[in-house]
């Protein structure tokens, strides 16, 4: 491996930062939607069983092969490829799949930070709003100030380009320095910003309607709904994880491309797994209903 090449610095670091890259939308959006839409409390056998044969297992092999093709100083998926393809294949066929198989993820890739850094820029821009009083300051509907937001070029565009320079300037530090770093000072947040909205949420009451009440509402989402458990359900529950998990887009491998040699994987993929389930099972569903 290139004595230039980093590693992660720690194992709280590395475990934190991966978790970061599968938390997001998937955790605190799409599985609410895919609960209450397959059948409740029963989507979670289904959702449970993909985790158990489909993910936890895919998400060791994408933590082994990054390491893999760390230890011959690539970080992408095409290169990893064609570097496994070349003992059985030869050069010239291993060339080709690598270079199809790295053309695919990285455009998955592109489209992924494509919605992502906006929705970071939204972020960022509500953030200012609630700071400044232009959004819980006004009487206008959270859906006038997100049509009013968007529509606003010196707000959308100003947010959206301090994305993209924040994230460059993590990016320009390195591993350690840039993604680690913020990963141990971001994720912690994100778990006490969740628990504190988890708080409210629960005691906010029903200030609109009496039957739109968050207990109400988690026994409508938790409920199981037998008659709605089908292959359907157990598709949803498969696409869930592999959603969820970040896997087949190549991300998971190029931060596993920084492990050192001896890491331990299972453990560390593990807790990651770990982390993003309790956001999703737990924070993603509570957090709905605020």
């Amino acid at each position: 491996m290139p004595e230039n090449r980093e590693n992660w610095g720690t194992k709280i670091g590395l475990i934190l930062a991966m978790a970061g890259n599968a938390i997001g939308l998937g955790n605190f959006w799409r599985f609410p939607y895919q609960v209450a839409k397959n059948g409740g409390g029963a989507f979670m056998l289904p959702y449970f069983a993909a985790l158990l044969l489909l993910g936890i297992p895919l998400i060791y092999v994408e933590w082994m092969q990054g390491r893999y093709g760390g230890k011959h100083g690539h970080g992408t998926i095409g290169c990893m490829t064609y570097l496994q393809a070349k003992e059985k294949l030869g050069h010239s066929s291993a060339a080709i799949i690598g270079a199809l198989i790295g053309m695919l993820v990285f455009s998955v890739t592109v489209l992924v930070n494509a919605y992502y850094t906006q929705i970071t820029g939204w972020t960022l821009g509500y953030s200012y709003l609630s700071l400044t009083g232009g959004y819980m300051g006004t009487a206008r509907s959270t859906a006038e100030v997100f049509g009013s937001y968007i529509q606003n070029p010196s707000l959308s565009i100003t947010f959206w380009v301090i994305t993209l320079a924040l994230l460059a300037f993590a990016l320009s530090r390195g591993v350690q320095k840039g993604i680690e770093a913020w990963a141990k000072v971001m994720m912690p947040l994100l778990y006490v910003f969740g628990f504190i909205l988890i708080i409210r949420t629960l005691t906010l009451g029903s200030p609109v309607n009496p039957d739109w009440s968050p207990i109400k509402g988690l026994d409508y989402i938790w409920s199981p709904k037998w008659s709605e458990l089908n292959w359907q359900s157990a598709l949803a529950a498969a696409g869930q994880i592999f959603f969820t998990l970040s896997l087949g887009m190549g991300i998971i491998q190029n931060y596993a491309s920084y492990l050192k040699p001896d890491e331990d994987i299972v453990l560390s993929a593990t807790t990651t797994v770990f982390l993003n389930e309790f956001a999703e099972v737990i924070l993603g569903v509570l957090l709905l209903f605020r």
